[in-house]
């Protein structure tokens, strides 16, 4: 399947109907914005990550964020915590 890549950043929302998306595309995806990784099913860490650092309050669309995801968004915006159903106690 050939992904339009243009299609892709006017509409994220589109990388669910792409079977097993490749890292690179999810990269592509959150990159734009954050808030996309919603759109992702089972992002890795490394795609969490890139998440949050485009934006720290995208975490509250990760489900069971790492340690490191979870020190990673804190540190930047202390408030994105409430969105942090069981926090770790190094952010706490």
């Amino acid at each position: 399947m050939s992904i339009n890549i243009h299609a892709l950043l006017n509409d994220p929302s589109l990388i669910k109907s792409i079977q097993d998306p490749d890292v690179k595309l999810q990269l592509l995806v959150v990159n734009d914005s954050g808030y996309n990784i919603r759109f992702i099913d089972n992002p890795s860490e490394e795609v969490q990550m890139a998440a949050i650092e485009e934006d720290s309050f995208a975490i509250q669309y990760i489900p069971n964020p790492s340690k490191v995801i979870q020190i990673a968004a804190v540190k930047d915006d202390p408030r994105v915590l409430k969105y942090i159903k069981e926090p770790c106690k190094e952010v706490m």
